[in-house]
């Protein structure tokens, strides 16, 4: 059989699969409707159990997709078979592009209705008023304590927390353009953002103004509008208003395809840069933070053998070491290569 023939095959199974999972997702949806006309109350959202669906999914897990796209993918099943049952509104600090409204997704899923505050308490208020179903809002960080505007406005209403989401925060650096200006440069960010970041922000830029701001979100925007202005905010902000990523490995990866322009056999420009990508997960992974590349696998073993040995601390042991590597590559015919 040909590779062409082996391909249509494939295909041909890979189609009656994605049948299958349409009948079976269309038989859940159904199922969904009938719980709703038996349930007694009408709040659809029951986190605890939604949970307990995700949990069991995991443990059944057997690859090879990962735990995260197991979690992404039913969430937003879930998330689907419950706007059957009633359409959720949900208010979140806004404006978009904000770790609320993130939390949004990973909490609601994609079929929901959202509706972004300008401040907290208009986010709750939402919910109080009637406009909304829920409301996401930051409650507590790991570096700042309580969100005290959340507490207080949870104190003077009679509304109850149903659920709650932790999230790993990962801050960016965000520009219009890396070419800034040499002059005039800001800083905006959500004053809590500013004190959370002020170590590294008194290290690496302690001669730049900041200036605090609604959201990381709004200084996202304000980042859009003037290449001026250096933003604090998350990935999806970059996203949303079209921002670069300091740090994010884009100067380094143009480096290597200027220095890379024609591919050669065990080397190309794509290659390299799928090395940086690996490094810098391999280090998020050795400080205990999330990978930005879940699965990536390193495109070059043969240089993890060379970079990842240990080396002896005595130097004569060292010296020794590197004769034999030596030794064993000029050994190698062009045949072998």
């Amino acid at each position: 059989m040909s590779n062409k023939d082996e391909l249509e095959k494939i295909r041909s199974q890979i189609d009656t699969i994605d049948e299958s999972i349409l009948e079976l997702v269309n038989q859940r949806s159904l199922l969904a409707k009938e719980t709703a006309n038996l349930k007694k109350s009408t709040d659809i959202y029951k986190p605890e159990r939604e949970a307990k669906i995700i949990r069991n999914l995991i443990s059944l897990n057997e690859g090879p997709l990962l735990k995260e796209q197991v979690i992404s993918i039913f969430n937003e099943i879930i998330s689907s078979c419950r706007s059957l049952e009633k359409e959720l509104k949900v208010s979140y600090l806004g404006p978009e592009g904000t770790f609320s409204e993130e939390a949004v997704k990973e909490v609601f899923g994609s079929s929901v209705t959202k509706s972004s505050a300008i401040t907290i308490e208009e986010a709750i208020s939402a919910v109080s008023e009637g406009n909304s179903n829920y409301a996401i809002v930051p409650i507590e960080n790991s570096t700042e304590g309580p969100v005290n505007i959340t507490l207080d406005c949870l104190y003077a209403s009679d509304l109850k927390i149903c659920g709650e989401i932790e999230m790993s925060i990962q801050h960016n650096l965000l520009a219009k353009d890396l070419a800034l200006p040499k002059t005039d440069l800001e800083i905006h960010a959500h004053e809590q953002t500013l004190s959370q970041c002020k170590n590294w922000l008194d290290d690496y830029c302690p001669n730049i103004k900041r200036v605090a701001v609604s959201s990381n979100a709004q200084a996202a925007k304000n980042a859009k509008e003037n290449s001026g202005i250096l933003a604090i905010a998350g990935s999806l902000a970059s996203e949303k208003y079209g921002l670069e990523i300091y740090g994010s490995g884009k100067l380094e990866k143009e480096f290597i395809r200027d220095c890379l322009p024609v591919n050669s056999v065990g080397l190309s420009s794509d290659e390299f840069c799928s090395y940086i990508d690996f490094i810098a997960d391999r280090r998020l992974n050795g400080i205990g933070l999330d990978v930005l590349n879940p699965g990536l696998e390193n495109p070059f073993p043969w240089l993890a053998e060379t970079m990842d040995v240990k080396k002896e601390q005595n130097f004569f042991e060292g010296r020794v070491t590197e004769y034999q590597k030596s030794s064993a590559l000029s050994e190698v015919s062009d045949d072998e290569l």
